[in-house]
């Protein structure tokens, strides 16, 4: 006689519901998951519009990753991050190329990327360049990195326009490139047939105007308003440029961001006033330039207003005032020195010593001892 099969054990109806809680909780979690997925790549999309493109001419391994793996696309970047140091360790510049773009290209919010690029086009494999007719290509493709791609792929990082505003003042602007001249001379050739007489911007909404928006994304509108607020610039110089992208980066800046921009704004100012008059003759191919004092009133207003803000700056306002009425009084302009002088007066209230006037329009004064604050207890008898 065969024995009867078991009776298959059967489980109590608490335990059949532990069994049960891990699908319960799956189901329930895709169940929310699924249109919030839709949802956040929706708004991804959205906030990515402007890099929506970024995998055009990508290879297929970049086009893959960042199409198939959704969220392990920075798991992939932070591994090219890594090979980008040790070979930024071993100076091989040409191949950190490549290796940022496709960073850009899974991440293209990576700010750190793009800036590190950038300054690896501009300043590293130029530099390894040997004729200055080469150099110039890569600081422009530099330049371009920033303002073609960077900028329109995150509008809102007022980091990228310091950058590219430290590209022109620096990179171009400065004399510490033994091509710099090239840099300039090329910068003002290109800007010239869109300008004025001067280097005035043209009128907004002309064709001039529209190339200008379409092939170096400066508008028109802009430049002249930083015109008015500030000075009439000379837009064929690299300073000018310097200036318009860090203003363009104001509206999104805050705390450090925001002081750093508006201190780009008045470097760029410094030097437009002592190289900032164009005398150069660019059909013979010389860029030369002179002081232009003219523009000491505008930065002196600037610096006011900054100061407001900051009063950390209080100090360099000062060093400028300084020098701006040795310069005045050294080309004759007694009475804007003197109005300097007041300036500095004003500045300095009863908080801090200054020379005489004198003194000041006699030589640069000691840094040392100028602009010290008052000892007040000291004063008391």
């Amino acid at each position: 006689m065969s024995m009867p099969s078991p009776r298959p054990l059967r489980r109590p109806p608490l335990a059949r519901w532990r069994a049960a809680w891990p699908l319960v909780c799956l189901a329930a979690a895709l169940a929310v998951a699924l249109p919030l997925e839709t949802a956040l790549r929706e708004a991804r999309l959205r906030r990515l519009a402007p890099a929506a493109h970024a995998t055009e001419g990508q290879p297929l391994w970049v086009q893959y990753v960042m199409i198939g793996l959704g969220g392990f696309r920075g798991v992939v970047a932070e591994a090219l991050w890594m090979r980008a140091g040790r070979l930024q360790e071993q100076g091989r510049y040409f191949e950190q190329v490549q290796l940022a773009d496709w960073i850009t290209a899974l991440d293209p919010r990576a700010t750190d990327a793009w800036v590190f690029n950038s300054w690896n086009l501009a300043y590293n494999i130029s530099a390894m360049m040997p004729r200055h007719e080469d150099r110039i290509t890569w600081v422009q493709a530099g330049v371009a990195l920033l303002r073609d791609r960077a900028i329109p792929a995150n509008p809102a990082d007022a980091r990228l326009y310091r950058e590219l505003g430290w590209l022109y003042q620096n990179k171009i602007g400065d004399a510490m490139d033994p091509a710099h001249q090239h840099y300039k001379l090329a910068l003002a050739l290109e800007m010239a047939p869109m300008l004025g007489p001067g280097g005035a911007p043209p009128a907004a909404g002309s064709r001039d105007a529209e190339r200008l928006l379409h092939e170096y994304r400066l508008d028109s509108t802009l430049m002249h308003t930083i015109g008015e607020k500030l000075a009439p610039l000379d837009w064929r110089l690299p300073e000018s440029h310097g200036i318009y992208w860090a203003a363009a980066g104001l509206p999104h800046a805050s705390g450090f961001e925001h002081q750093a921009l508006r201190r780009m704004i008045h470097q760029n100012l410094f030097a437009l006033i002592e190289r900032g008059s164009f005398t150069g003759d660019l059909a013979a191919g010389r860029y030369t330039t002179a002081p232009n004092l003219a523009l000491i009133p505008a930065t002196t207003r600037f610096l006011r207003e900054t100061v407001r803000l900051y009063d950390n700056e209080t100090s360099l306002m000062a060093r400028f005032l300084a020098i701006a009425i040795l310069r005045q009084s050294e080309s004759g302009d007694t009475e804007g020195a003197r109005a300097s002088y007041r300036e500095l007066q004003k500045l300095a209230g009863d908080r801090y010593t200054i020379p005489e006037f004198s003194v000041l329009t006699a030589g640069e004064p000691d840094e040392h001892t100028f602009f010290q604050p008052v000892d007040h207890a000291a004063r008391k008898p």
